[in-house]
């Protein structure tokens, strides 16, 4: 097969996929019926949370290895920026306003 020939089948698969995908005569990736993932029927509602089994009676919820890193994390964020976002410096206008009109009044008074 010659570079022109090849060139013009590489053209025409493309065309053609192209149309398929316009057209929607071909199901989309990850759904193998057409139908849309909420449809009616599909799931089943178990009654639990996450689909995760209740802890047997008497006994408590073991926590899993990713929620002591991130309760921890999460908790230090929080009183990074509480205590952070507190201590601030004030940086508005309206506060060095004051400050030059007082220094200015001060110096006015003074001569």
């Amino acid at each position: 097969m010659s570079g022109a020939a090849a060139s013009r089948n590489v053209i025409r698969t493309l065309l053609a996929r192209g149309r398929t995908f316009a057209t929607g005569t071909q199901p989309r990736l990850g759904s193998s019926s057409g139908e849309s993932f909420w449809s009616a029927g599909k799931h089943e509602p178990g009654g639990l949370l996450f689909a995760e089994s209740p802890p047997a009676p008497g006994t408590s919820r073991r926590w899993e290895s990713w929620e002591g890193p991130w309760y921890f994390t999460f908790g230090a964020a929080t009183a990074i920026l509480t205590i952070g976002l507190s201590a601030k410096p004030d940086t508005r206008i309206e506060t060095w306003a004051e400050a030059e009109a007082k220094k200015r009044r001060e110096q006015a008074s003074s001569r």
